[in-house]
């Protein structure tokens, strides 16, 4: 199916169900509109789990995650719930890793339910390009700040990445990556120009724009990037389209 037809879809259950489109979406108020018994959080593996049978409809969440990226699983689980025959007991999973068309519809369903088209065009099509932006919208849509990213791409077509870090012990271990341009997808690392610039800026109270220091495949480069430096961790919105080798 189409991006295209997926939100059509999405806005069509959003009706049916006679729920307010606007974000932040009543997920909770849809899911029960779908026949959802029973929401949970609990301590899995799995990001989500959906179990149908025995008359019952249930919705596991992972405790273990926060209250935003729980949401987008919930949409997701829902979009398994929307494909699957009615009246058939079935158990459908959410790991952090997929590659199926039914997982690949399910979160495309899940952005467009939680972030609808109209209102990203209607809310950001002016907006620069900046971190603030998009934790604007993630606030309001109550979602990620991964899944706003990868939706303003989408939709507005920026050009931006989104960059997460975290302290582990005396390091700066980057944990999470959006957005990355597929050459450098699960190939971007840090380095010790990356880490001596986030210990710099560690708990500034504003985002700094500047040049990061970071390897690609291997390559160190410098990358424009707009940065928020919490006291344990660190958000970045970087434009690899712009980064510059370093030559030794």
């Amino acid at each position: 199916m189409s991006t295209e037809a997926i939100e059509r879809l999405a806005a069509a259950v959003l009706r049916a169900c006679g729920i307010d489109p606007s974000p932040p979406i009543a997920l909770y108020d849809l899911a029960a509109a779908l026949g959802v018994t029973e929401i949970r959080q609990v301590s899995m593996v799995e990001d989500g789990r959906l179990e149908r049978g025995g008359g019952r409809t249930a919705i596991y969440l992972r405790e273990e995650t926060g209250p935003q990226r729980q949401r987008f699983t919930l949409a997701h689980e829902l979009a398994h719930l929307i494909l699957a025959e009615p009246e058939r007991d079935f158990v459908a999973h959410r790991r952090e890793v997929h590659f199926s068309s039914e997982e690949r519809f399910c979160d495309q369903f899940a952005a467009s339910l939680l972030m609808p088209r109209h209102w990203v065009k209607q809310e950001f099509h002016q907006a620069p390009v900046r971190l603030g932006v998009a934790r604007n919208m993630a606030n309001q849509a109550q979602t990620s700040l991964s899944a706003c990213l990868v939706r303003l791409r989408e939709v507005l077509a920026w050009e931006a990445s989104m960059l997460h870090w975290r302290q582990v012990g005396q390091h700066w271990r980057l944990t999470s990556t959006a957005g990355v341009p597929a050459r450098a997808q699960n190939r971007v690392a840090s380095n010790a120009g990356t880490r001596a610039v986030l210990e710099h800026l560690r708990g500034c109270p504003e985002e700094r724009r500047g040049m990061l220091p970071l390897q690609v495949a291997g390559a160190d480069v410098t990358v424009p990037i707009e940065l928020l430096v919490r006291p344990r961790s660190a958000i970045g919105l970087a434009f690899f389209t712009k980064a510059r080798i370093e030559r030794p």
